[in-house]
């Protein structure tokens, strides 16, 4: 049984990383979950002793979702808040077979960067063919995605990228095979980090670069020696300062008046006033 829930529990990560707005991944997570009812023994509780936290969890939102119902709410929004929470029920059959969840983020990761490299391929490979409209549709429909020129410096310096809905979720392997990689240098790990890299760097997404550097320098700060750590301050401190002066006055990738920024400010901005 420990075989079929960790087989279930891969693909449902991978459908929902590569075709999220499919209904496909909605199916399994409810096999999964009818299995993890039906694959009790007599006598065994349903909800593990230890970790009610994604009941807990879903009940606060819950009772969100209830209040939302007293003002203006985009409706499609709040439902996708409360049912995405769901998701934090697969923390049952994943500790009740004793599935490692991080040998599938890994490897989920990986499979992502193949299917993106396999739609760059036919992007630019087949222009026009049956192929490509079948690459837009699983970029634009099945995945919520992007794909384009992106420039932050200007539009004669642009440069194609492929933004998958749920590339975000590259971080986590990214920062897995980072601390793999320090635990235990090895082939796989240093492979696995810079095919991520470059896909995280495809992707456009600024924020997902921050972040990745971010996390690997935390991880990094934390696995060396007290002096290791003063240099790597050290080091740091002039250059985030550099590297933000040169941001500022040849890029527009931390301009408030860039697009991409002026609308999560105006997203801010009104969270706050209201």
């Amino acid at each position: 049984m420990r075989a079929v829930f960790k087989n279930l529990i891969a693909l449902f990560f991978a459908t929902s990383l590569l075709i999220p707005t499919l209904l496909i991944n909605k199916v399994l997570f409810a096999v999964i979950i009818i299995l993890m009812f039906f694959s009790n023994k007599p006598g065994d509780k349903i909800v593990i002793r230890n970790t009610y936290s994604p009941i807990i969890i879903f009940s606060i939102f819950l009772f969100g979702y209830f209040v939302s119902f007293l003002s203006y709410t985009d409706r499609d929004v709040s439902n996708q808040f409360l049912l995405g929470v769901l998701v934090l029920l697969l923390i049952y059959p994943i500790h009740r077979w004793n599935i490692n969840i991080d040998t599938i983020v890994k490897r989920s990761g990986i499979f992502m960067c193949l299917y993106t490299a396999l739609l760059l391929t036919i992007m630019f490979l087949f222009p026009g063919s049956s192929l490509q409209n079948g690459a837009i549709y699983l970029i634009y429909d099945a995945s919520g995605g992007s794909f384009g020129m992106r420039s932050f410096t200007g539009e004669e310096k642009a440069s194609f990228g492929l933004h998958l809905g749920t590339v975000p979720f590259l971080y986590l392997p990214f920062i897995l095979y980072f601390y793999s990689f320090l635990k235990k240098p090895g082939l796989s790990s240093f492979f696995a980090l810079v095919l991520l890299s470059i896909f995280i760097v495809i992707s456009t997404s600024r924020g997902l670069w921050a972040i990745c550097a971010f996390g690997a320098l935390i991880v990094l700060f934390f696995k060396l020696s007290n002096r290791g750590r003063i240099w790597l301050v050290s080091l740091l401190v002039p250059l985030t300062v550099v590297t933000f002066q040169y941001l500022q006055t040849n890029t527009e990738a931390i301009s408030p008046e860039e697009t991409s920024n002026s609308v999560k400010i105006g997203h801010i901005e009104s969270f706050l006033i209201t």
